[in-house]
């Protein structure tokens, strides 16, 4: 068995907000499946698409990122890792949440 390391631990609080917003984005997905599969009007299918992709998903990269910029990144430094690296690591995280 291939043993895997804990990359991010988000708190219990974190954790459970995030795992409600997420629970809730597979609802609206799974809305936005069915109002495709019974062909109703196309604008009301982006609209569906626009709450998904805006509110909850948004909060959640927030959540992610936050925990990422305040803890993953300060222990990269603290190990010793060159701080032009972990500079690197938050750009590349940024230009990804700004997809």
């Amino acid at each position: 068995m291939i043993k895997r390391k804990r990359v991010m631990g988000l708190g219990r609080k974190n954790k459970t907000n995030v795992i409600q917003r997420l629970n809730r984005i597979e609802g609206q997905i799974k809305g936005v499946q069915r109002m495709v599969e019974d062909e109703e009007p196309c604008a009301e299918i982006l609209t569906q698409i626009a709450a998904a992709r805006g509110g909850a998903l948004a909060q959640v990269g927030k959540v992610i990122f936050n925990r990422f910029s305040t803890t993953c990144l300060r222990e990269a430094l603290a190990r010793g890792r060159k701080r032009r690296r972990g500079t690197a690591g938050i750009i590349e995280c940024f230009r990804s949440a700004l997809k």
